[in-house]
């Protein structure tokens, strides 16, 4: 899998070229958001390094900020982010 970020549209997408079928989804509307994302995510797990019980309130408050930047990153379960955040809360790709 690798990250692209479309010239024209200006999306960043999550590539997967493996397998028999080459998939493509938006991650991000541009890629101001997408470094946005990954500024906060560092946050969030240096939060967790300092104080490793705040973890579920720092999540929340992760997920808040995340959707209010950029909300279509969220609308499905399936969106990439949506499943990095589970799996940050530990809840795994299942879930």
């Amino acid at each position: 899998m690798r990250f692209s970020l479309s010239a024209y549209e200006r999306f960043v997408m999550l590539v997967q070229l493996d397998g028999t079928k080459p998939r493509a989804e938006v991650v991000n509307n541009n890629l101001g958001e997408f470094v946005e994302f990954l500024y906060r995510i560092e946050r969030f797990t240096q939060g967790i390094a300092a104080d490793p019980t705040a973890k579920e309130e720092l999540l929340d408050d992760l997920r808040g900020a995340l959707m209010d930047i950029d909300p279509f990153s969220f609308e499905l379960s399936e969106n990439w982010w949506a499943m990095a955040l589970r799996q940050l809360g530990g809840g795994g790709l299942g879930l």
